[in-house]
């Protein structure tokens, strides 16, 4: 329950609140001679809710909900917020079934969206737009190279952007001078490519560096964590795998395998990979005429093909995707790890696309996709979120003084049973009495004059319950 202590803390804030006090006398006195064009700030949200207006034990109620005044509203929002963190659509609602105040959707999101509890276990981001890579104009251009394991066995595999030709080659082990002994075959077989994108070990070492400028080709390494960023070579090791697999399985040979995978059409395209590669088909074991063995160059209009398929596979990529914000140096992030999320800092934005160098509070950093980064809005100073409930300081006026003028009856003593944040044990609410919640405008007193009919008798007007008699 509400801490009772808190009721009075509320009533103060409420007395303190200029806005609630100026509408506490419009409640009171009226609000005919008020022009809503004149009024300012929330006051005119309120004038628009007049009829549904009414004050009782000091506190203002809208339609039986609590108003509540400006000084207290995070303390409310973090009172209700951190019993279980529970998501902003459940908090509103929560909050709006018990409590009013102009704009408080915005001001509940703001508060929840600072609260270091909910930023740390929040959901993983949703995927961001596919980037699509440039399309290559001939075989070789750009490859994709990845290092896969198989029951104990390391290979290096190798695809072509362009082709789609696949090759995988026996590994002694994962050292930069391995891939690299092993690279200086293929590229003299197949020519030495414009670009090669890869993981980051072995290929973002100093020795395939040098390897690289040698050679003339540049290295575009993925993001950790992040293998969608090589998703053509993943997809490559993948193949390889399932080949493996199914060689061992089945008892064929594996090599054969890859030459029936080199040699079968890709999807839409209606090549093969060595037809785009050599431009002819590779004879494999299976009977085929010499009519199609013979060499034929793929048609010129294979490459709008190819741009077709990419971005059809993008239109269905992002039908599910949302775009996000770039990250900026010295911006306050939360950086995915595990299953949780933890503080950090951008401290560079890398040349490579949607890729960051972070700093985390223990002073590591890491090269993180943004995929695994998420804004976050720090927490201000006086966040009720994960402190206990303290009165509110008193910032304005001073203590209340009893009214100069009186009403002219003692005013009746309301039950705050309605209100569940009133309603606590121990209280002396008065008599049971039903409040109306539907206030009507004051009228004026026409009791002192009375009125006659059109024959001379005197119209005995019936008596209206007065805020005075209230």
């Amino acid at each position: 329950p509400f801490p009772k202590d808190e009721i009075e803390k509320l009533k103060t804030a409420t007395e303190n609140d200029g806005e609630l006090s100026a509408l506490k006398s419009h409640i009171h006195h009226g609000w005919k001679n008020l022009n809503r064009k004149l009024l300012s700030g929330e006051m005119k949200i309120y004038y628009g809710l007049r009829d549904e207006l009414f004050e009782q034990g000091g506190i203002i109620f809208y339609n039986g909900k609590i108003i509540i005044p400006t000084a207290s509203r995070k303390l409310m929002v973090g009172y209700i917020h951190r019993q279980a963190h529970l998501g902003i659509t459940k908090t509103v609602a929560r909050i709006r079934s018990i409590m009013y105040w102009p704009r408080m959707e915005k001001d509940i999101i703001d508060i929840i969206e600072r609260c270091a509890t909910c930023q740390t276990y929040q959901r993983k981001n949703v995927k961001e737009p596919m980037i699509l890579s440039k399309t290559p104009y001939f075989p070789f251009q750009f490859i994709g190279m990845d290092i896969g394991e198989y029951r104990g066995k390391i290979f290096l595999v190798i695809e072509d952007y362009y082709s789609r030709w696949l090759d995988l080659i026996p590994l002694r082990g994962k050292t930069a001078n391995e891939v690299i002994d092993k690279l200086k075959v293929v590229f003299s077989t197949h020519g030495t490519p414009e670009n090669v994108r890869c993981d980051n070990n072995p290929f973002s070492s100093k020795e395939f560096i040098n390897f690289a400028k040698s050679w003339g080709f540049t290295v575009t390494t993925s993001s950790p964590l992040y293998s969608k960023s090589n998703g053509l070579s993943e997809k490559g090791v993948g193949i390889a795998k399932n080949l493996i697999k199914k060689s061992i399985h089945s008892g064929t040979d594996f090599y054969q395998a890859l030459q029936e995978y080199r040699a079968t059409p890709l999807t839409r395209l209606q090549y093969s990979p060595s037809q785009l590669l050599m431009g002819r088909i590779i004879r494999t074991r299976v009977p085929v005429s010499l009519d199609i063995l013979m060499p034929k160059t793929p048609p010129e209009n294979i490459r709008i093909k190819m741009e077709e398929e990419k971005k059809k596979t993008k239109e269905n990529y992002d039908k599910s995707a949302r775009q996000r914000k770039d990250f900026t140096v010295g911006q306050p992030i939360s950086i995915y790890w595990q299953d949780h999320w933890k503080e950090g800092t951008v401290i560079e934005v890398l040349p490579e696309p949607r890729s960051y160098l972070v700093r985390d509070v223990n002073g590591a950093e890491y090269r993180r996709n943004s995929s695994h980064l998420r804004e976050r809005k720090v927490e201000q100073p006086s966040s009720p979120c994960h402190q206990p409930v303290s009165p509110p300081t008193r910032t304005m006026g001073s203590p209340r003084e009893p009214p100069s003028r009186k009403p002219a009856t003692e005013p009746r003593r309301l039950s705050y049973s309605h209100s569940p944040l009133l309603d606590q044990p121990g209280t002396d609410p008065g008599p049971q009495t039903q409040a109306n919640p539907r206030v009507s405008e004051a009228r004026p007193d026409s009791r002192e004059t009375p009125k006659k009919s059109r024959y001379g008798r005197t119209i005995k007007q019936p008596k209206r319950l007065t805020y005075a008699e209230f």
